[in-house]
């Protein structure tokens, strides 16, 4: 979802909007630069997903960078049940307000980040107390390659390199937010792109 312009009189999220009641599984997104055209100045939001009625939502190996307002706001609503959601290995970074927002407004609600990187917003995290975080990597320089030309793969001597946590809180697909391979080194990286993964074959010949 990337580089996209919404043009109205109000606009609250210019990228991806999910809203489960159910099980849900969002793997392997990049959500860039979309931004909002309105007659005052609006910030919207790159991404939003809401988890209600008992549902069970994983957000995983995703990227979501370069947005004006808010990077990803995420919601537990109160509801019968007990809802979850779960945020794994995501880069969060550079954007104008808050880069994760993540509220639990539900007594039972489980809500958990882990193997996240968030870098380099006016605000890097806002989360409610009851946030379960593992080894994220938050307001530190995580070394990409080259963020200012909108690459976010990490550099060899990135702190995020086989310093994730596996297995995860909750199960993860093997394809990081490229589709490349999940899993490469000692352990899994921090964040949405695993460094090296993209190397192996890149000239196409095995």
């Amino acid at each position: 979802v990337l580089d996209n312009v919404i043009v109205a009189a109000s606009v609250n999220t210019v990228g991806l909007s999910l809203s489960a009641g159910t099980q849900v599984s969002a793997a392997r997104n990049q959500v860039l630069r979309n931004v909002a055209e309105t007659p005052e100045p609006q910030f919207s939001t790159q991404m939003r997903l809401n988890s209600a009625e008992g549902a069970a939502v994983v957000l995983e190996s995703t990227l979501i960078a370069e947005g004006r307002g808010d990077g990803l706001v995420t919601r537990i609503l109160d509801a019968d049940g007990t809802p979850s959601l779960h945020m794994v290995n995501l880069t969060v970074a550079n954007h104008g307000d808050v880069g994760i927002v993540a509220q639990n407004r539900d007594d039972d609600g489980v809500l958990t980040l882990s193997n996240t990187i968030i870098s380099d917003s006016a605000v890097d995290l806002s989360a409610s107390d009851s946030l379960q975080e593992t080894t994220n990597l938050i307001g530190i320089n995580p070394s990409f390659s080259n963020a200012p030309a909108g690459n976010y793969q990490l550099g060899e001597n990135s702190p995020a390199v086989d310093a994730g946590t596996f297995p995860a809180p909750v199960p993860i697909g093997f394809g990081d937010a490229a589709g490349n391979n999940r899993f490469v080194g000692s352990t899994i990286d921090i964040g949405a792109l695993e460094f090296g993964a993209d190397t192996i074959f890149s000239d196409s010949f095995e």
